[in-house]
């Protein structure tokens, strides 16, 4: 009998270590001058957002909830101070034409408390003078339940300054677990988690 329970446990906790948490997906296509914001809701309370760096520049990628500045993709991208993970455009040695090359990922945070959680060991990793600080918020935000955002350059203009660009196109993808009270008027399907890196 002990053996028999033993057998089931083991079945169990491997099933919930091999089999893949649910998630869903939707795509979208936009289009955004240089020197523009765009932005799309994406959950009931989240938008994406993508908001103008100077002088045509490209854009900053951001998720926030309708009405907040507070960006939900800070805490769970790295590196930290920079926000480089975030940059569709120039900066830290590469000009946006090169930047829009390549898809950008990008992660964020799904609730106010999770949100608050992670901004506030992120922080602390910044500045604490804990040695162990920074190892701590890197395991947890590898452990971090988060949506996905993947942003794909389609087309933009190739003519003049590489480091501006005057409009590009591009498509979205959305990918969040299945529990997450999605924006309805988009287009879901069931898909498998993206594996967290």
């Amino acid at each position: 009998m002990g053996h028999l329970i033993t057998s089931c446990i083991f079945t169990v906790l491997l099933a919930t270590l091999v089999l893949p948490q649910e998630c869903r997906v939707s795509t979208l296509s936009g289009y955004v001058k240089g020197g523009e914001s765009f932005s799309r809701t994406i959950t009931d309370e989240l938008e994406f957002r993508l908001s103008p760096l100077r002088n045509n520049w490209g854009w900053t990628v951001s998720v926030s909830p309708a009405g907040s500045d507070a960006d939900w993709t800070y805490p769970v991208n790295l590196p930290l101070s920079t926000g480089e993970s975030q940059l569709l455009g120039t900066g830290y040695g590469t000009t946006a034409r090169e930047r829009l090359k390549f898809p950008r990922r990008v992660r964020f945070v799904l609730n106010r408390s999770v949100y608050s959680r992670y901004v506030a060991l992120a922080n602390d990793a910044l500045v604490s003078t804990r040695e162990e600080a920074v190892g701590d918020f890197i395991a947890e935000m590898h452990r971090a339940e988060t949506g996905l955002l993947v942003i794909t350059p389609t087309e933009y203009d190739n003519d003049g300054d590489p480091q501006a660009v005057k409009w590009m196109r591009f498509n979205l993808s959305v990918t969040v677990p299945k529990s997450t009270k999605v924006a309805l008027h988009l287009r879901w399907r069931a898909t498998k988690c993206p594996e967290r890196n």
